[in-house]
C-alpha cells in the first residue's frame, strides 16, 4: 500500500467507502508460521496436530504463497470463539463489509494430521469453517463448498483457462451448479489467475502451393 497516499488501513477503507464501493477481506484457515497468530494458536493448541506425536505438535503444510503454515482445527471447541473474535475485531476496527473464504481442498491439509474430533470426510472441514464464520460476520463468497452455504453467499466456480473454450464452459457450469442446489454462483475472472499452456485453441495452418 502506498503509505504517502494511504497512511493507514482505516484511511484507505474510508476512501473506498466514500467512492461507493464495498470492502471485503479474503481469509483462509491456514496460518503462516511467521504470523503472530500462529504463536498464539500453538500456545492454545488450536491448530491441527501431528498424528501420533503424543504431546501436541502442530502439523504443518503449504498453501499458495505460504511455504509453512498450520491449519486451524475447526473441530476444537476453543478454536471457533478464537476465530470469531478475531473476525469481529476486524469488522469493528476497519468497518469491513464482508469476507471471502479461500478454503482450499482436503489435499491442502497436512499429510499426517489429527483433528481434536474426527470428521466423516476431510472435506467437511470447509463446511464447518464456513458455518463458524457465517454465524458472526457476513460472508460474500467461498472458494468451494460441499454443501450449500447460507444465502446469499456465492460459491466460486473452478478457474478456467482464458480461451474461447474456457469462456464457453461458464454457462453450462452455472446451470449445472443450479440444478444440484447452488443458486448463487460466482464465475470469477476468466483466466485471471490461471494459465494453462496445455489447454489452447487449435491453430489453422494453410500450406503453400509452392
Amino acid at each position: 500500500m502506498d503509505e504517502e497516499r494511504f497512511p493507514t488501513m482505516e484511511d484507505t477503507i474510508n476512501i473506498v467507502h466514500r467512492r461507493g464501493f464495498r470492502v471485503a477481506l479474503t481469509i483462509q484457515p491456514f496460518i503462516g508460521t511467521e504470523s503472530t497468530n500462529f504463536v498464539d494458536a500453538v500456545r492454545q493448541h488450536l491448530l491441527v496436530g501431528s498424528r501420533g506425536a503424543g504431546d501436541f505438535v502442530p502439523a504443518l503444510t503449504r498453501y499458495k504463497s505460504l511455504l509453512s503454515a498450520g491449519a486451524l482445527d475447526i473441530t476444537n471447541p476453543e478454536s471457533v470463539p478464537w476465530l470469531q473474535e478475531k473476525l469481529k475485531e476486524l469488522v469493528r476496527r476497519y468497518s469491513m463489509d464482508g469476507f471471502f473464504l479461500d478454503l482450499g481442498v482436503a489435499y491442502d491439509l497436512p499429510q499426517y494430521y489429527e483433528f481434536k474430533h474426527g470428521l466423516t470426510n476431510p472435506d467437511h472441514y470447509k463446511a464447518k469453517f464456513t458455518e463458524a464464520v457465517q454465524s458472526v460476520v457476513t460472508v460474500l463468497g467461498v472458494s468451494s463448498a460441499i454443501k450449500r452455504p447460507r444465502p446469499p453467499t456465492f460459491v466460486t466456480l473452478p478457474a478456467v483457462p482464458s480461451t474461447w473454450r474456457g469462456l464457453q464452459s461458464i454457462i453450462p457450469n452455472i446451470l449445472t451448479y443450479g440444478v444440484i442446489g447452488y443458486p448463487f454462483v460466482m464465475p470469477g475472472a476468466i483466466g485471471g489467475d490461471y494459465v494453462d499452456t496445455t489447454f489452447t485453441e487449435p491453430v489453422s495452418v494453410k500450406s503453400s502451393p509452392n
